[in-house]
């Protein structure tokens, strides 16, 4: 209870001040110029039906008078002349209490009168006036607010577009240094196939598998591009290959792609990196759980799934830093409705992606976006 009427306090303090001193420079000066004060109650009384006419009006009938600017015209006069009308009679009804109880003295021939409902008037167009000063200062108040409360927001989306710009940038940065000479590389993998490729079978397979999944890393490396999922999809099956390949065929891998997905446009080496970071980091021996890949659409989301087995003497240098960096590219490339999963269950390690079909169909938007914000 105590808390709560000093939060109301806390609220409302500047009006309790500011009526204080109202009626306090009212009272003092009203009485010293008649010469005589009223009964407390009495100016109780009416100080109660000054106030509540005075927020009335501000917060009730202005509002809903000016609400509608086509029926402004006779909303806005109907409302003020009930105020007035109400205030009056009241006032008139109070009177009457405080004269039948004598806190106040009976006038000669006190009555609704012209006299008194021009006194009534004065009184009313004084506190009206205020009280219409009050709303427009609210309202100017409140639009500053909300004014600000938007600067603000733009601020915020500036910083965070122009934090989003140096991460790609510092991102393409990093790829372009990874980039030492590929033209070199590609040359060097293909004189080692035509080397090998009479000595053994597998060994030219595996040179020549490595080439296509590095040309595939090099032309995807702009991460504002989409490509069709399939093609990255063949890309992991290589990876898998070639992981089956150096361990004679005994991981256990199980992969499924629904034909729906294959044809989606989607930004590259993410499935890529989630399986190389299974090869990297999981327990892939020929005993351990099988290692699980999917990829489907369900509820009118792209799913991508991952599990496989934990490894329990990992590598020191495993920071996570890759399922961090996936996690940021899709939700810098899709926005915040991507659900990013990566938890413990049991011995194994799963990751889930889920990703709303409508952000993947609005790639294009983004490419765009995107590419001014580069610019």
């Amino acid at each position: 209870m105590k808390k709560t009427i000093s939060a109301w306090f806390g609220e409302y303090w500047m009006h309790i001040l500011i009526w204080s001193i109202f009626i306090s420079y009212e009272v003092i000066a009203i009485g010293l110029l008649v010469g005589d004060f009223g009964h407390p109650v009495n100016y109780i009384s009416h100080y109660i039906l000054t106030i509540g006419m005075f927020y009335l009006s501000a917060l009730v009938i202005l509002p809903a008078g000016l609400k509608d600017r086509n029926a402004v015209i006779w909303k806005l006069p109907l409302g003020v002349m009930f105020l007035f009308v109400s205030f009056l009679l009241t006032n008139f009804a109070v009177d009457l209490v405080m004269i039948h109880y004598k806190f106040a003295i009976r006038a000669e021939g006190f009555n609704l009168s012209r006299s008194y409902t021009g006194k009534i008037l004065y009184r009313w167009v004084y506190v009206f006036g205020l009280s219409t000063a009050y709303f427009f200062l609210r309202g100017f108040i409140a639009e500053r607010a909300r004014t600000a409360a938007m600067e603000k927001q733009r601020l915020e989306k500036l910083i965070e577009e122009e934090k989003m710009k140096r991460s790609l940038s510092k991102a393409q940065n990093d790829f372009l240094k990874a980039q030492i000479n590929p033209h070199f590389l590609f040359n060097t993998l293909d004189f080692i196939y035509h080397s090998v490729s009479e000595l053994s079978h597998d060994a030219s397979e595996a040179v020549m598998t490595l080439s296509e999944m590095m040309r595939y890393a090099v032309d995807s490396g702009e991460l504002e591009e989409t490509v069709v999922l399939g093609a990255e999809v063949e890309q992991v099956e290589k990876l898998i290959y070639l992981y089956q390949l150096r361990k004679e065929m005994g991981i256990p891998v199980m992969t499924y792609f629904a034909d729906e997905v294959m044809e989606l446009h989607f930004i590259p080496l993410i499935l890529l990196t989630l399986v190389e970071n299974i090869f990297k980091h999981g327990n892939v021996s020929p005993d351990s759980a099988e290692i699980q890949i999917s990829a489907v659409v369900e509820n009118e989301e792209l799913v991508i799934e991952t599990s496989n087995g934990v490894n329990l003497r990992p590598k020191p240098a495993s920071s996570g830093a890759g399922l961090r960096n996936i996690r940021d590219r899709l939700r810098f490339a899709y926005g915040a409705d991507v659900d990013f999963q990566s938890k413990l269950v049991g011995d194994l390690f799963k990751v889930r992606i889920a990703i709303p079909l409508p952000r993947i169909e609005t790639q294009e938007e983004r490419k765009e976006l995107l590419t001014t914000n580069l610019n």
